[in-house]
């Protein structure tokens, strides 16, 4: 008779590319005034494809500077947080179980990681200012209560410097209303 012969072949994907990430939002230097979704997204070149994205999150007020999911606790050593994919391949993701305890400035870096392990080379970082505090201003003149019959200057103050330090944000602009009375009429 004749000899069979049985072949053997395995398939598999040979990736020495590293992923990259950003973060989209906060971007950096950003100000913002209300607890943020953290958001971004994740490529690798072909042949690779996303596994998981990871962010740290970093506050400099008190000892205890990173976020940790897991425990749903700020702590004192570095830690990655899970990412979820908004659009299954990573090309989107963010990141929504961070307590905003306090306002501050806050550093995130994302890292991406491939189906063979390769992990990013440089992390993205953005750095951002959460301000859940107002600014406050005050009219120095004209002086209220008082009578004019010329005024040449309007003048006043503002300042931002309620929360911690790290966290104010400052003063972007300043709105005035001038409001004329006459009889029990007001203009603007």
């Amino acid at each position: 008779g004749t000899a069979q012969t049985v072949i053997s072949s395995v398939t598999f994907t040979f990736d020495v590319g590293k992923p990259t990430s950003s973060v989209t939002y906060p971007a950096d230097n950003d100000n913002i005034n209300s607890n943020p979704t953290i958001t971004g997204g994740a490529f690798d070149p072909v042949p690779g494809v996303v596994d998981y994205v990871d962010i740290r999150i970093y506050r400099e007020l008190t000892a205890n500077h990173w976020w940790n999911q897991d425990s749903g606790a700020w702590q004192a050593g570095e830690y990655w947080n899970r990412c979820s994919s908004t659009t299954g391949d990573w090309s989107t993701w963010e990141s929504t179980s961070t307590f905003w305890e306090y306002a501050d400035e806050y550093k995130l870096t994302s890292r991406a990681v491939d189906n063979a392990g390769n992990i990013e080379a440089w992390s993205s970082s953005s750095t951002f200012k959460l301000d859940k505090n107002e600014p406050v201003s005050d009219v120095d003149y004209p002086l209220a209560g008082s009578y004019y019959n010329e005024i040449n200057t309007l003048s006043g103050t503002s300042e931002d410097s309620a929360g911690p330090v790290t966290s104010n944000s400052g003063v972007k602009q300043i709105h005035l209303q001038i409001k004329k009375f006459i009889g029990s009429s007001t203009y603007y």
